[in-house]
């Protein structure tokens, strides 16, 4: 697995970066001193492909970075999530920021209606991802242990492999380093809850990560929302994780680098 050096500090006091209201509660990114590295990168034409169940495609924090040929809907509601927290609209006076504030989003609905998957559904998501001229994939999958073990099926690691071999990041969550095969060439991506930490494995604490959620009634928040929500886990990690990725591609960073 490939590495990002990516260091979690503590979350300091700092004086807004944007002027997005709830970005006071995204801790997750003053912890990963992202507002500060926008000054350098903020992602600016590059493709951030997330995969997994699709995205609420009028949401007023993501509608603007959407690109078309992605999923226009999201009725289970992680991909909305992932979307916003990777990259949603930012410095708009309204709603979060993103952790890549300028990258373009190509959602992809990968997920079954039950939330599960399958491996050809995910390389076939891959593979339209690639072929769209995505620079970074974020494998977030809906963040549960079985849809990530899905990564290491063979269908899947052709698909992964075809991707890198064209430039592409591909960043993919794992639970206790288990869920991904030790030499796939992917940004690995775990939260340091399932034991020691491995160091072949970027570890981004995610508990209670504000993103986008669906305004519309989906499987993870059936009463609907106001369109923000926080989520713990795997997924929101594996999002910020591509975010940065999107941030350094947009300096000209190739995967290897």
């Amino acid at each position: 697995t490939a590495v990002l050096l990516l260091v979690a500090r503590p979350a300091a006091a700092q004086a807004p970066a944007t002027d997005d209201p709830l970005l006071a509660q995204q801790s997750a990114l003053s912890a990963l001193t992202l507002p500060d590295a926008w000054a350098t990168s903020t992602a600016e034409g590059v493709r951030l492909a997330v995969l997994d169940s699709g995205v609420q495609a009028d949401h007023p924090d993501l509608a603007a970075h959407l690109l078309d040929g992605g999923a226009t809907e999201d009725l289970w509601g992680t991909g909305t999530h992932a979307a916003g927290v990777a990259a949603a609209v930012t410095d708009h006076g309204e709603g979060i920021a993103g952790a890549a504030p300028d990258a373009d989003i190509l959602a992809l609905a990968v997920l079954d209606a039950d939330g599960g998957l399958e491996a050809t559904a995910l390389a076939t998501g891959i593979a339209a991802a690639t072929d769209a001229g995505s620079n970074v994939i974020a494998l977030t999958l809906g963040g549960t242990a079985e849809n990530l073990s899905v990564i290491g099926d063979d269908t899947v690691r052709d698909a992964v492999e075809a991707a890198v071999d064209t430039g592409v990041v591909v960043v993919a969550g794992t639970v206790g380093g288990d869920t991904l095969p030790d030499d796939l060439p992917v940004v690995a991506v775990g939260t340091g809850e399932d034991g020691p930490i491995d160091p072949g494995i970027v570890t981004v604490p995610a508990d209670g990560v504000l993103g986008t959620a669906p305004l519309d009634p989906s499987a993870v928040w059936p009463d609907a929302t106001e369109g923000y929500e926080a989520l713990d886990g795997i997924g929101p990690a594996t999002a910020l994780v591509a975010g940065t990725a999107a941030l350094l591609a947009a300096q000209g960073l190739t995967p290897e680098e």
